[in-house]
């Protein structure tokens, strides 16, 4: 790095981090709602303490949600020039489109051969996405290709279009389901029919996986999206391997990372479950416990 300030300036940044910003907001808002829905259906006794939260939580989740929506669009229309092999990865676009790009809702291919034998287009919709028209072109991965070899010399450089095709539309649809959900809950509650709908609360506490999934694959497409590269135009991946560092330590320290975080996080989930089944006033009493020098109960 030369010039930090240039990092700093980089448009891509301006994109990308409100995204991750809003999203990381977004999740823990699910979080707090999720919590609080199970207390409001299951332990009616914590009424009270849950319901502000409740409320608070699904309003930031609505918002955030529908920003991570606006932004990632955003985002995904800068991609179209910054970084245009992504993008059509991302919609298995194999050949450059027409004036008029449709956008698949599902698409069934074959990867090696670039052939699609089933898909779900709606019309005009990726020249929408990419351009905010009904008119458009939008560049494929062959022509990309083409183009990448006189401008980098030989090489392939398409990313796995399978993995990014397909966490890009799972993204899509978490983020989308999170909406509604979040949307529907504070209907419900203006409405003051929240608490006639159990199955709601339910569905909002399996809802704290939408964000956590979601996250990943926005990740996943992202870091796999932009294969080969680790900048792109500028170095390669295959180019950031230090000549020093064996394959067996890489593997080493992956494995071993790998086994931390999953010994962590199983910690972590077993420590939340424990506190989250005794209820505030268990966590209110270990507090007071500790504060007048009592041993605190084991639960």
């Amino acid at each position: 790095m030369t010039n930090f300030f240039a990092v700093l300036g980089n448009p891509q940044l301006w994109v990308k981090f409100p995204h991750v910003e809003v999203a990381a907001l977004t999740t823990g808002a699910f979080f707090v709602a999720s919590i609080s829905a199970y207390f409001l259906l299951v332990k009616l006794e914590y009424r009270s303490w849950f319901t502000p939260p409740f409320q608070i939580s699904l309003l930031v989740a609505a918002i955030g949600s529908v920003l991570v929506i606006v932004i990632g669009h955003e985002q995904a229309q800068h991609l179209i020039t910054a970084q245009p092999m992504k993008m059509a990865a991302a919609e298995a676009l194999w050949h450059t489109s027409a004036l008029h790009a449709s956008w698949s809702i599902i698409s069934l291919f074959n990867p090696l051969t670039h052939h699609t034998w089933f898909s779900i287009p709606i019309p005009y919709m990726l020249s929408i996405l990419a351009y905010n028209s009904l008119s458009g072109r939008v560049m494929g991965i062959t022509e990309l290709q083409h183009l990448y070899i006189h401008r980098y010399g030989p090489g392939y450089y398409v990313p796995p279009v399978l993995v990014t095709y397909w966490s890009f539309r799972l993204m899509i649809l978490l983020g989308f389901l999170m909406a509604v959900l979040a949307i529907w809950g504070i209907f419900l509650m203006r409405k003051g029919r929240l608490f006639q709908r159990p199955r709601y609360l339910k569905l909002l506490m399996g809802g704290l996986a939408l964000p956590l999934v979601g996250n990943i694959m926005g990740w996943v497409m992202t870091e796999v999206g932009h294969q080969p590269w680790i900048v792109f135009g500028l170095q390669k991946t295959i180019d950031g391997v230090f000549p020093t560092v064996s394959m067996y330590a890489v593997i080493i320290t992956l494995v071993g990372f790998g086994i931390l975080y999953l010994i962590m996080g199983v910690i972590e989930v077993r420590l939340r479950f424990k506190f989250i089944r005794h209820g505030p006033e268990a966590e209110e009493a270990h507090l007071s416990a500790d504060r007048d020098g009592i041993p605190p109960t084991t639960f």
